[in-house]
């Protein structure tokens, strides 16, 4: 792996989105759920554009809106008020453009590694044959040779954790929206999926909306980290990950700019926290 130490962190080594389409546009985006005696706004003017190829992180609070701002991205649910585009367009429910990895495993416990991988193939109508040619190049792409028979509660939760993202990736979607989805993984089975999406998404140039709680897991993935205020969610910081890439996610912490770029992080998300929401 590259040293970390030795690459320049100078404006080269900043995506440049001035020329690249923007594929999730949000505008003044209001989202209000309706209880029995209140009404809550998850989010409540929340403005924020998600480029071609770029990988951004959310970090916020608890029930600040992350979760929210996905759903309606993946078509799930529709803003209140407020402007959402994929592509320049309403976005459709669903989004069947977009792939969508959740904390929660999701594996059919009856079916094997091959066939929860190939799933999205089979109910699109893809041949049997050329569903079995793509399964083959996705389980060896995340490193599954010799589980394509193995059922999930047979797999260590990492290799789930890849089943899971191969079942998303194969019917190659124009972008993936990953809501905490390393959250309940070892601190270092953590690293070596990190490393293993920022090979992905590097070499396939999918456009990346990551969810999480772990600022260190945010400079290390993200193009861009994007600090979210408490509820009602509001960008509360929009910041530039001046981290050249490809980056090496055992030895990033010890590069010159992980530290001011963590401590400016944190300072926004701190003053959220003693606002009134708890991480």
């Amino acid at each position: 792996m590259p040293d970390p130490n030795n690459r320049p962190h100078s404006a080269i080594a900043v995506t440049d989105r001035t020329d690249r389409e923007v594929v999730v546009h949000a505008s003044r985006i209001t989202k209000r759920f309706l209880g029995k005696r209140e009404s809550i706004n998850a989010v409540s003017d929340l403005t924020v554009d998600v480029h071609a190829g770029e990988f951004v992180c959310l970090v916020g609070p608890s029930g600040c809106g992350k979760s929210t701002l996905l759903n309606m991205t993946a078509g799930l649910m529709s803003p209140t008020t407020g402007v959402l585009l994929y592509r320049s367009a309403p976005v459709p429910r669903p989004n069947t453009k977009i792939g969508y990895i959740t904390q929660k495993d999701n594996l059919l416990p009856w079916a094997t590694v091959a066939d929860n991988v190939g799933l999205a193939l089979k109910i699109r109508g893809v041949p049997k044959n050329q569903r079995r040619d793509a399964v083959e190049r996705t389980i060896h792409v995340l490193g599954l040779d010799g589980f394509a028979e193995s059922y999930p509660a047979q797999l260590s939760g990492g290799m789930r954790k890849r089943a899971m993202l191969g079942r998303t990736l194969i019917y190659k979607p124009e972008a993936l929206l990953l809501d905490e989805p390393f959250g309940a993984l070892d601190a270092q089975l953590k690293l070596v999926m990190q490393q293993e999406l920022l090979r992905i998404c590097q070499e396939e140039k999918i456009t990346t909306v990551f969810v999480t709680h772990d600022i260190a897991e945010a400079i290390t993935l993200a193009d861009r980290v994007v600090v979210m205020s408490k509820r009602p969610g509001r960008v509360k910081l929009d910041c530039q990950i001046d981290i050249a890439r490809p980056r090496d996610v055992f030895g990033i912490r010890s590069h010159p700019r992980f530290g001011p770029l963590h401590d400016e992080l944190w300072q926004a998300l701190g003053d959220e926290m003693l606002a009134g929401e708890d991480m």
